[in-house]
Formats: structure tokens, sequence, C-alpha cells
């Protein structure tokens, strides 16, 4: 059963059908009329206004007698006004000349007033869009899921009820159910091919499960968009850095502010005042977030590929944070980082957790980083969830040892796997 949602003071408990496009539809359509707008000022409307522009000058100068402006000898024009009876009658061909200049010199004047209008659209798409008609089928998705309430202090902030994929007749995930408090980490372990990054994937969007419910901060996100679970306040980083090569670590970090901005393509075509405000807001923001996660300032400018592993990794981490998440998902940061790397890394999710208030969850292999950081620890083995609990409580579970660690357990704190 669907759970009722407020919109305009009602209670929806289904989509309703009312009068107006959906708001989306509203902003594609001002998009489009934007591009087309600026390809026909630039292709046609901009020369054309000019020579009519141009037109009219020589017209007025010619009747001002300014002789530069028009061929002939002083007291001879080639057009001539004639009296006839007493009206002034101008010749069919200069009239015809003139008409022509004064409609590409409004039709220039009719563009900047596109140019202007299109900018300030782009400024309050979102408000546009919603007044674009009076007809529309309410977003319902978009409507529930971006109204997410303030969440009562025991309430998790992302739980996962009897979750399953199947990719034809192979059970990645196999009702998997757990929870994720607020402010805390919690980490996912398991050997290879266990079902991991398919979870991760299924908690982001991009996977839609075959079975089961996820819900995000009070609403059930289990069949939504990416983009809806982003901008509610889920973000995460990769397995395998996915960085932007060619672009520099503050470039990288200003993509995932992106989401947040409200310059849309006009604006930013135009590089309009409002627009290039955003962006060094945005730049300033970067650089600060570069600055938490702990890269030295002479590499801010530095292009992504040339940066170290672990450095690579801290500018993921810091796109990651860009967008304000409430829930941070990380897939195996300390991939490839040395101890001394990996003991950086676990202070600073901790204090990630505890300056920022964020929950994460964690796909880890290297047990001395879970075990060190983690408040809870859930254990994947062929797609099924086979302990859960504390970390020591987990490490000396049988089934863990026998699936998982094996003679790991044995040590203190444990090894990379």
């Amino acid at each position: 059963m669907t759970e009722p949602v407020p919109v305009g003071g009602e209670l929806l408990s289904e989509p309703r059908e009312t009068r107006v496009l959906p708001r989306r539809i509203g902003a594609f359509l001002i998009d489009v009329a934007q591009i087309l707008a600026i390809t026909l000022l630039t292709l046609l409307v901009l020369p054309l206004a000019a020579a009519g522009l141009l037109g009219v000058v020589v017209f007025v100068g010619y009747f001002a007698g300014f002789d530069g402006l028009a061929q002939g000898t002083p007291g001879k024009r080639l057009m001539t006004l004639r009296v006839v009876g007493e009206e002034w009658q101008m010749p069919p061909g200069a009239r015809a000349g003139v008409v022509r200049s004064v409609a590409w010199l409004l039709d220039g004047i009719a563009a900047g007033l596109v140019a202007l209008v299109s900018t300030l659209v782009s400024t309050d798409r979102k408000r546009i869009g919603d007044r674009i008609a009076k007809t529309r089928v309410v977003d319902f998705e978009a409507v529930r899921l971006r109204q997410v309430e303030q969440l009562p202090d025991d309430a998790p902030v992302l739980e996962a009820r009897g979750v399953s994929k199947a990719f034809g007749g192979l059970m990645a995930v196999d009702d998997v159910g757990f929870t994720v408090p607020q402010r805390s980490i919690v980490s996912i372990i398991g050997p290879n091919g266990a079902g991991k990054t398919t979870f991760f994937n299924m908690l982001t969007g991009l996977y839609k499960p075959t079975a089961g419910r996820i819900v995000f901060a009070g609403q059930d996100v289990t069949a939504s968009r990416p983009d809806i679970i982003t901008s509610l306040g889920v973000a995460r980083t990769f397995q395998n850095i996915r960085l932007f090569g060619t672009m520099s670590a503050v470039e990288n970090v200003m993509v995932g502010e992106h989401s947040r901005m409200r310059a849309g393509v006009f604006g930013s075509i135009l590089r309009t005042p409002a627009v290039r405000r955003e962006e060094k807001s945005a730049e300033e923001k970067a650089r600060s977030t570069l600055a938490y996660v702990g890269l030295a300032e002479e590499n801010f400018d530095q292009i992504a590929a040339n940066l170290s592993y672990g450095d690579q990794r801290r500018v993921e981490i810091a796109r990651a944070l860009a967008s304000d998440p409430k829930l941070l998902l990380l897939d195996e940061p300390t991939a490839g980082m040395n101890t001394q790397e990996s003991a950086r890394l676990t202070e600073f999710m901790q204090r990630l957790r505890d300056d920022r208030g964020l929950s994460i969850l964690l796909i880890e292999h290297d047990m001395k980083v879970v075990m060190g950081v983690s408040e809870r620890v859930s254990v994947l083995d062929h797609g099924e969830m086979i302990a859960e609990g504390e970390p020591r409580q987990v490490r000396e579970d049988p089934r863990v040892i026998e699936a998982y660690l094996g003679k790991q357990s044995e040590n203190d704190d444990g090894g990379a796997a």
C-alpha cells in the first residue's frame, strides 16, 4: 500500500491527474526553446539585424545630405522625393529597400528581447517549469521523494527489507535485510562475488531489485531513478576510481556540485553574471572540500591523472561530499593504499561521522580497517546475509570464519583479506 504524501495541503496515496505538463517536461521544453533561440540568434538574426541597421543609417544619411553615404554629386540623389499634387512620394524601389532594412532591424531587437527573457528564465527554470501550462500529471515520485521529513533520532537512515536481485538464473543478492543507523559507520564484508557491489548498485538506483524494498530517510526509493536518490542525499565512490583524468582536482569536485546548481542551458552558453557567480561559489566550495579531505593545496589544480593513488581517492571522496549527502557509500576505499594511508582514511571516516553527522556504509576487504572503524558489520556470502552484529561478535561467528575470514580470526585485528 502506498503511503499518503502531502501535496498542496492534501494527502495523495496514488498518482492523480490534474491539468498541467509535468515540471520536468516544462523544464525540458524551456531548454529546447533556449537552444533554438541561441541558434537562431547566432546564425540568422544578428547578421540580418546588422544589415538592417546599416540600411537605415544609409537611408537617413542620404536624406540628411551626407553625400558620403549616398552615391551621386551634391544635389543629385539616386533616391529622390517627387511632388505629386500635395503629397510626397518615394520611388517604389527605395520604399522596398527601407522596409527591408527596418524589418531586419526589428528582427534584431526581437532577438535581443528573446535572449534577455531566456536568460531570466534560465535563472529560475523550476518555477517557470511549473507555470508552463495549466494541465499536467503530478510527478508523484518526485513530490513524494523530495519531501524528506526530519527523521526521529532513533530511526535508521537506510533500511533494506528482503532485497533480492536476479540476473537470469543467477541470484546475485538473495533476501538481504539490514539497517544503517544515523551518524554511524556500517561495513559490508564478504568474499569476491558475494554480491556486495550489486547491493550498492541497488541502493543507488543503478539496478532495480527483483524483490524487496529499500527505504532511505523514511522514503521508499526501491524503484527510484539515480538522480532522485542523489538529490535526496545519497553519494557513493567506486571500487575502481572514476575521475575525469584530464580535469583538475578542483574541476572534478565541481562536477559533484552541478546537481545542486540552477543555471540553465542558455545562461551557461552565454556565461551570464548569475552563472559566473554560481560557478565561483562552487569553485570556492570545491577547494574547501579538498582541503577538508586532506589534499595538499599545491595539488588542487593538478590534472587528476597525475595525482598519486591516495590523492585520487581523496578527490573522489571530495566529489561525493560536494553534493552534501546524508549517506556516503564507500566501495573499497583503501584498495591500493599502504598502511599509513589506510590509517589516515580510517581517521577521516570517523571525522566525517563526528563532524558532519554522516552515516557511512562501507565495503572493505581490509579487516583491520573494518574492525577498527565499524560499529556494525554485515557479512554476505553467495548473495546471502550470513551474519550481522558488532565487529568482535561477527569475527568470532563460525559461519564467517568458514566463509570469509578463515585463519585470520586467530589474529588480534586481522589483516588484509
